[in-house]
């Protein structure tokens, strides 16, 4: 970016580098930079929303979504990003949008039927959420992301040994699933396990600082949360 600063490609690439290292305010001021260059880098606008969720500005990140829809209607990544930034935000139902829009644009996307799956649970449609996980898994057998999701929703159904067992297929899959170790925090809270809990739980968290399922679980139990080692990509 020194060599080229008008130059909205360079700012994009820097601004990427300064999102893998954790530094999404830096992130934010590069993609801010590339677009008054160029307000039709539509990557711009998609990156500079996933620094904006790191951070919590949810609303600005579905904004900024948004534009980089217009640019790349038929994004089915765009709509999945965007469905998890209203998830996080609290807004189910856009999120439910997002994610089946996702699914029509491309079909085979494994992870857009998990996270529409996850926000059917959420509403506690659980049939149509095991049904969106079962498909899932069938488009990708090591998604274990899926299996944590689909454990979880066990839980919620009262039926918390499957949820063990998709627990345990996770952690085979990924030992190291922020998601897998969240869920299996929730499954022990509801066997009154608090102790295994709250280390699975902080576990979760430090494996995915932004994973605010667990820090909402731990906060349920009195655990204060934001001094776990987050684990950066």
């Amino acid at each position: 970016a020194q060599l080229s600063p008008t130059s909205p490609a360079a700012l994009n690439g820097r601004g990427r580098a300064h999102l893998a290292a954790n530094r999404p305010h830096a992130t934010i001021r590069h993609f801010t930079r590339a677009i008054g260059l160029d307000a039709r880098f539509g990557s711009s606008y998609a990156n500079r929303a996933e620094a904006k969720s790191v951070i919590g500005r949810y609303e600005d990140a579905i904004e900024d979504y948004s534009r980089a829809i217009a640019f790349d209607p038929n994004s089915a990544d765009l709509h999945l990003k965007r469905g998890r930034a209203y998830m996080d935000g609290g807004n189910i139902a856009s999120a439910l949008k997002d994610f089946a829009h996702a699914i029509e644009l491309a079909p085979q996307m494994a992870e857009a039927y998990a996270a529409h799956g996850f926000a059917s649970a959420k509403t506690e449609a659980y049939d149509d959420a095991i049904n969106d996980f079962a498909r899932a898994i069938e488009l990708d057998p090591r998604s274990a992301r899926a299996y944590a999701y689909r454990a979880w929703t066990y839980r919620q159904m009262q039926q918390a040994d499957l949820g063990q067992k998709d627990i345990d297929r996770a952690l085979k899959i990924d030992p190291n699933n922020a998601e897998a170790f969240w869920a299996r925090g929730e499954i022990e809270e509801a066997q009154d396990k608090i102790e295994p809990a709250i280390a699975d739980l902080r576990k979760a968290l430090a494996l995915n600082g932004r994973l605010h399922e667990a820090e909402a679980a731990l906060e349920r139990l009195g655990v204060a949360t934001g001094g776990e080692d987050v684990v950066v990509a």
